[in-house]
Formats: C-alpha cells, sequence, structure tokens
C-alpha cells in the first residue's frame, strides 16, 4: 500500500503570496478611495452641465421674449429721434424681466455692436463695447442664429460664473437690426460653490478613512503574521518532536539487531564456531546499516528541501534513477516504462531533490505491487509545465487513505516511516509546482507533478 495524501497541495504562505497579498490590499484600498472620490467629481461635473444647460435655455428664451419689446428703437429712422423718456421705459421694462427671471444684465446692440440700450447703470449708450466686438457669438446671432457663450468666470470674482446668450433682432421681414444680449449666471451657479465644498469634504473625509483602514489592515497582517509565524514556530516544534520520535523508534530496530549479531559473533567466537557460521552472521550487519541509512537519507531529505533556483533536465534525471532502482526494481519483477520525447526538457528544480522524488515515486509504487507489476513513466511539456506521470499497476487506496497520502508520518506499512511521500510534495511545492493523484482500489494509482518548465 502507498505512504502519505492526496490531490493538488497548496504550498503555504511564503514572501511572494505576501508581497500578493499587500498588493491586494493596496489595489483594495486605492478602489474605495476612487468610489469614495469619483461620485462626488462626477455629481459635480453633472450637475454644472445641467445648471449650464439650463442657464442657456434660460437666457434664449429671455431673449427671444424681448425681441418685440426693443424691435420699435429700431422704427426710428435714427438714434437721434429716440427719446430719452422712451428708452428709459424700454430700460425699466428690461431690469424688471431681468429681475424677475433671476438674471444679470440685459442689453441690446445693433449691426455695429453699439449698446442701443441696456439696464447697466454705468453702460455708455451708443458706444462699441469691446467685449461684444471680440467674442465670435455676437458675429452669429447678427447672422439670424441664437447663441450663447461658454460658461466663463468673471475675471477677479473667483467662484462667480457667467453666461451670455444672444438673440438676433429680427422684424417681420426678416431684416436683422441688432442682438439682444442677456447675462446670467450668479443666481444660477451658487449650488455650485456648496457642491464644491461638498466635494472637498467628502475627498478629505474619505482620504482620512481610506488611510485609517490601511493603518487597521496593515497591523492586522502584521498581527497575523506575527501569529503565522508563531504557528509555525509551534508546528515546526511538534513536527521535530515527533521526527525525533520516530527516528529513535526506527533507529532502535537496526541497532538493536546489530547488537544481537554482535553478541552472538562473540559467543561464536569464544565457542570455537567455525569461519562459515560467523560469515553469516556477519553478512546481517551490512544489511542493517544500510537500512539505517535508508532512514536517515529519507528524515535528512524531508528536513533540507528548500527553494531553489537551479534547473533540471527530467530525461536524465528519471535515468540516473532508474539505474539506482534497477536491481531492487528488477528483484520484485517490477518492469517501468519511460516515455520521455524531449530530452531536453528541462524543469525549475534541483537535480538532486527531482531525483529523490522520483525515486520516492518509483519506490511508493514497488510497494504498492508486491506481486510485482508495470509502472509507466511519462514526462512532457505541457504548456508552461513540465508534467511528470508515474502510473502503476497495484492495488490502488481508498478515499481515507488518499487524503491523507502526504502527511508526514502517515502510513499503511508497518515497516513504513510516513515521509517518503511527504518529500516528493515537500520538492514539488519548494519548487512552485503541484501535484494531483487519482487511485481507487484495485485499479492501481497515478501520481501527476506540474513542475515549472524552464
Amino acid at each position: 500500500m502507498h505512504e502519505g495524501v492526496a490531490m493538488d497541495q497548496k504550498p503555504t504562505p511564503n514572501r511572494t503570496v505576501r508581497r500578493l497579498y499587500l498588493a491586494a490590499m493596496s489595489l483594495l484600498l486605492a478602489a474605495l478611495l476612487v468610489l469614495a472620490i469619483l461620485p462626488p467629481i462626477w455629481t459635480y461635473r453633472e450637475s454644472r452641465a445641467r445648471i449650464e444647460q439650463e442657464l442657456e435655455e434660460r437666457l434664449l428664451s429671455v431673449g427671444q421674449a424681448i425681441v418685440p419689446t426693443v424691435l420699435p428703437f429700431w422704427e426710428d429712422a435714427s438714434a437721434a429721434s429716440r427719446s430719452p423718456d422712451r428708452e428709459a421705459r424700454v430700460r425699466e421694462d428690461l431690469a424688471r424681466i431681468a429681475s424677475g427671471s433671476g438674471l444679470g444684465s440685459i442689453e441690446a446692440i445693433d449691426t455695429e455692436r453699439r449698446r442701443v440700450v441696456s439696464t447697466q447703470i454705468d453702460a455708455r449708450i451708443g458706444e462699441i463695447d469691446p467685449l461684444f466686438a471680440a467674442q465670435t457669438e455676437v458675429a452669429v446671432a447678427l447672422a439670424g442664429i441664437p447663441v450663447a457663450t461658454p460658461l466663463y468666470e468673471a475675471p477677479g470674482l473667483p467662484g462667480t460664473y457667467f453666461k451670455t446668450g444672444f438673440v438676433p433682432i429680427e422684424d417681420a421681414a426678416g431684416r436683422i437690426h441688432g442682438v439682444i444680449a442677456v447675462s446670467g449666471g450668479t443666481a444660477f451657479f451658487e449650488i455650485l460653490s456648496g457642491l464644491r465644498r461638498t466635494w472637498l469634504w467628502t475627498g478629505l473625509i474619505s482620504g482620512t478613512v481610506a488611510l485609517i483602514l490601511a493603518l487597521l489592515l496593515f497591523f492586522i497582517f502584521r498581527a497575523l503574521e506575527r501569529y503565522e509565524r508563531g504557528m509555525q514556530s509551534a508546528a515546526a516544534l511538534a513536527t521535530a518532536g515527533q521526527l525525533a520520535a520516530v527516528v529513535a523508534h526506527e533507529v532502535r530496530n537496526p541497532l538493536a539487531a546489530l547488537q544481537s549479531r554482535a553478541e552472538r559473533v562473540q559467543d561464536e567466537i569464544r565457542s570455537g564456531t567455525g569461519g562459515e557460521e560467523l560469515i553469516r552472521l556477519l553478512d546481517a550487519i551490512p544489511v542493517e546499516v544500510q537500512r539505517l541509512s535508508r532512514i536517515l537519507t529519507n528524515y535528512l531529505s524531508l528536513a533540507r528541501i528548500r527553494e531553489g533556483g537551479g534547473t533540471a533536465r527530467v530525461a536524465v534525471a528519471l535515468e540516473e534513477t532508474l539505474e539506482l532502482l534497477e536491481n531492487d526494481l528488477s528483484r520484485d519483477s517490477v518492469r517501468v516504462d519511460v516515455s520521455c520525447e524531449d530530452r531536453d526538457l528541462r524543469a525549475r528544480v534541483d537535480a538532486g531533490p527531482l531525483r529523490q522524488a522520483m525515486l520516492n515515486l518509483l519506490l511508493n509504487a514497488r510497494e504498492a505491487m508486491p506481486g510485482g507489476g508495470t509502472v509507466r513513466v511519462r514526462a512532457v511539456g505541457e504548456g508552461a509545465y513540465a508534467r511528470i506521470e508515474v502510473e502503476d499497476t497495484g492495488r490502488g487506496m481508498d478515499d481515507r487513505t488518499r487524503k491523507r497520502i502526504f502527511e508526514p508520518f502517515f502510513t499503511t506499512r508497518t515497516s513504513g516511516s510516513g515521509l517518503g511521500l511527504a518529500v516528493v510534495e515537500a520538492v514539488v511545492r519548494s519548487a512552485g509546482g503541484k501535484i494531483a493523484i487519482r487511485s481507487r482500489l484495485g485499479e492501481g494509482t497515478t501520481f501527476t507533478i506540474w513542475l515549472p518548465r524552464v
């Protein structure tokens, strides 16, 4: 029966995992900060655009309504014939319209861009306004198209926004006598100042919350890391104690056999026994020494596995392992079929640990076939991985055994240490690979390992 557990094994946390965790936490915090800041910005921009659109419609609507009021001015033959009283009445009418509509100033200019009437007290009637002279929207309105300027901030008045709509003054015959200029914005955009303050405070609060959350997550992560190190230390001590107990138990039997043989040899020498009997007794000593060597090699293999940066040719590692086991496998009637078409297939793992893993898998397969059988070993490149399969025709295993097969010290054999497959799993994990197992009672077992490919 096989030693040691099952399906894909996940590697323990390491520095790479910690870096990924910190990166994920950073991205999460950045996302929270963005989500906290972007909605207020979007709301501010949308509100501003909506208010600007509404203001533009209001300006042009009021300008078109004013045209019938102002048009009689152009019915006079000349500006000189326009009476001051009539001009004052028109100005009062325009001021009343501006006040009732929540707008700013209303002015009428002729085709030469001279002011004809204005609600501004300090406006100079009959003179060309330099601002109107420079605005292209005035030319568009004089061509008969109502238009409005973009929203602009008043010079020297931060936070004060204005927009001006221009409507052509057109008579029934289609002649354009001038342009109505309707300005507004201050009252309309007072809400923007409040929205901006809200946005700034929201951003400040969100940033503070994100910073506090980042600090909390950092301290939690540090605490978890300390706890993890403590648990790992405790687990290492427990494993070391268990390992020492198993080593003592495993070593005791060969030592007892060696002591027994040595005492019998002494007795035989004292009694004058012939050389053949002494040779038979002494032949058992190298066997027990080899047994001790295998036990210590297995435990040291588990303890010495580290993450390495070497590479190994899979075909060469398999050949060297089979050469080492050739006699043992032949003696137990175990035939091995190897398929590795790409002899240049390389895996990112040191050659020594790879040979040790293959050795343990083949020995495990041999133990699963006490009456002999066939082991098929296949190695192929599969994307970014080198995939190695070791399939035997042995007895297979049940679900309970399969789930525990890679646990250190777990074994179904009376003479096993339960570390052979634990070494395999440790080699694969340290190389950044993964391992899987398929097995059913009476149908054999297949171990599949994936190692990063070079």
